[in-house]
């Protein structure tokens, strides 16, 4: 209810505040699923709920299969948030996408939305939006487990995708110093970065690039040296797999 969203805003004020004050962090990243989804994209949006507004800023956000937010109000050129100064921050926007996902907010139709508005939207320096064809509400994270000791392990497959996309985006816009350089994938007209809907290279399953990596470690290939001195003809990597 409102008291529980209004409750997560707060939150989320106090945490950056701490953050920037208390430990000098300068570049904040913002990820939530599901109904934390919808309240990542509100929060980076600055929307102000009960009368708090976050203030959180973040310069990167991920939402897995969002639900309970309204896109149109908060990005686009007609979008309803306006910042209370007149400043526009700007931030980098991910989100994945189920695309068997029947919840609102989190369809297929939503994520088409979602990605139209975000690329028009003059805060958003970044955006990637997917769909994984054929999997359902929760796919992501239901295919990640936990060791006995409190670490994330991936099962393989699509969840290990979508979580490296993931953490790959926040950790490359949140870099303050020594930032990425390249084209933004909001401004590829065509290809794999640029589709909606995410598809596996069909020479490769999703288990080969780890594969390759445990065979070379067991080989005593020096990693570094390899990817420096890489050529495809003399070697039997696949170069489309990197």
């Amino acid at each position: 209810g409102e008291g529980k969203e209004k409750r997560v805003f707060e939150d989320a004020r106090a945490a950056a505040q701490v953050l920037r004050e208390r430990y000098g962090v300068c570049a904040l990243a913002l990820f939530g699923t599901c109904w934390g989804g919808g309240r990542a994209l509100e929060i980076a949006a600055g929307w102000e709920r009960s009368g708090v507004l976050p203030d959180v800023r973040p310069k990167a956000v991920v939402a897995w299969y969002p639900t309970r937010y309204d896109a149109r109000a908060l990005f686009g050129k007609e979008r309803r948030v306006r910042r209370r100064d007149g400043e526009v921050d700007s931030m980098a926007v991910m989100a994945i996408f189920a695309g068997e996902d029947e919840i609102d907010g989190a369809r297929t139709e939503d994520a088409k939305l979602l990605k139209e508005l975000l690329e028009e939207d003059e805060r958003v320096n970044d955006c990637m939006v997917k769909v994984f064809p054929g999997q359902k509400h929760g796919f992501a994270h239901n295919g990640l487990g936990i060791r006995g000791e409190g670490s994330v392990v991936s099962r393989g497959g699509e969840p290990e995708v979508a979580a490296l996309l993931s953490t790959a985006w926040m950790e490359t816009y949140t870099r303050v110093f020594l930032p990425t350089v390249g084209r933004p994938v909001k401004y590829e007209q065509e290809g794999k970065w640029a589709d909606l809907e995410y598809s596996v290279p069909l020479a490769v399953d999703s288990n080969t690039i780890r594969r390759q990596l445990e065979e070379m470690e067991q080989e005593e290939i020096d990693l570094d040296e390899f990817f420096v001195n890489y050529d495809p003809e003399k070697s039997n990597v696949l170069e489309d797999n990197w």
